[in-house]
């Protein structure tokens, strides 16, 4: 794929006098531009591919000809080996653009009812099955990790929790298991996801036993019985059969937000498809509005600089996650109170906006989320 890519991309660039290098490895969520320390910019294509440009200054025109190009080449690719596999969709989404993934993203004209359980095929060759309403459910392992070393262990521990009506490996940049969940089977047919304060991991009632709370216990008993780190990516609710390639499309969506937002994945283990629904909205704003965002968001204070830093982003999001709550914020990001104060005085200080407010934390984060995209017009170069 990258030297296909490459091979097209060579003759566009040098047309325009462009100096650059496709490289293979991560510089940033994928669909997103990078501004380099050696004054390069750089475009993460895919999941471990991105191509460098050698240059000051690139023209937000020249970035969006560089994402369509290498995009139409990957749909050209993709339309020449067909396959109805979720495997061969969740790999084939992880390199389409986000805004394409939404555009398409069309709610099918079919009724959802749960008076009698209907099976969805869940493969071409109809070798998977299962029962709606459910979730596909992507657990993903360190890059480390030898699948073949703890694949018999990590399975014990998955059906000790769930019980998936097919379980496979998939092989990648990094280990993982595809599994889709009935919710007949767990004996949840009428309960909700739950909230991110619905309940601990150890509850044991069950009215607090929600398929989240579940996926908790899940992901804390591989790290203590198996020695093994896991991020759990779950699609959105499965409410008919022929929903089934829109919620594979939905784990390549919620990875991307959650890679944005890594707090989510580093806090909890845990990224369901309805956590996200702010940063959906964000990437579907028009360009106009994108704009406006931003413009307001630097008004506030005229040297205030996006996108956040790394530590400062966490920060926002472990308020968020916590509630706005100082102290079960601290305990998430696991630093002292006072050290948190520290931090939020200094986005205060760098931004005028004061996250103990909700108003504030709310606008703060739909501005990062902006700029990672987008350049903030007039607004310095320093990073928070």
């Amino acid at each position: 794929m990258q030297q296909w890519v490459e091979q097209v991309m060579r003759e566009w660039l040098l047309a325009f006098g462009y100096s650059f290098h496709f490289g293979v490895g991560s510089v940033g969520p994928i669909d997103t531009w990078v501004q380099l320390a050696n004054s390069g910019w750089a475009y993460q294509w895919g999941p471990s591919d991105y191509v460098e440009i050698h240059v000051d200054s690139l023209d937000s025109s020249v970035r969006r000809a560089v994402e369509r190009t290498i995009h139409a080449v990957i749909r050209h690719d993709h339309s020449q080996q067909p396959s109805e596999t979720v495997e061969a969709w969740l790999r084939e989404d992880a390199y389409r653009p986000t805004v394409e993934l939404l555009r398409e993203w069309e709610l099918p004209q079919t009724e959802a009812t749960f008076s009698q359980p209907q099976t969805i095929e869940l493969s071409g060759g109809g070798d998977w099955q299962g029962q709606v309403p459910g979730y596909f459910v992507w657990i993903r392992f360190a890059a480390s990790l030898r699948a073949s070393d703890v694949s018999e262990t990590v399975e014990e521990i998955i059906r000790e929790f769930l019980r998936p009506e097919q379980l496979e490996w998939i092989s990648g940049e990094t280990p993982s298991i595809l599994l889709y969940q009935s919710l007949h089977s767990l004996d949840m047919y009428d309960e909700t996801f739950g909230s991110p304060t619905g309940g601990e991991a150890d509850a044991t009632e069950e009215e607090t036993m929600s398929f989240r709370v579940l996926l908790q216990a899940l992901v804390a008993a591989l790290e203590s019985d198996g020695s093994v780190l896991a991020n759990v990516i779950v699609s959105e609710l499965v409410r008919h059969p022929a929903w089934r390639r829109r919620a594979i499309t939905s784990l390549t969506l919620v990875r991307r937000m959650a890679e944005r937002r890594r707090a989510v994945l580093t806090t909890t283990g845990i990224a369901p498809f309805s956590d996200f629904i702010a940063e959906f909205t964000v990437a579907a704003l028009p360009q106009a509005a994108k704009q406006a965002c931003l413009a307001a968001a630097t008004s506030r204070l005229p040297d205030a600089a996006f996108p956040l830093s790394e530590d400062m982003a966490r920060t926002l999001e472990g308020m968020i996650a916590a509630n706005l709550n100082i102290s079960e914020a601290a305990r998430k990001l696991y630093m002292h109170r006072n050290t948190l104060l520290h931090r939020m005085d200094r986005l205060y200080a760098d931004t005028g906006f004061d996250i103990r407010r909700f108003d504030d934390a709310m606008a703060l984060f739909v501005a990062h989320q902006l700029s990672i995209r987008e350049e903030v017009p007039n607004s310095s170069q320093h990073r928070v």
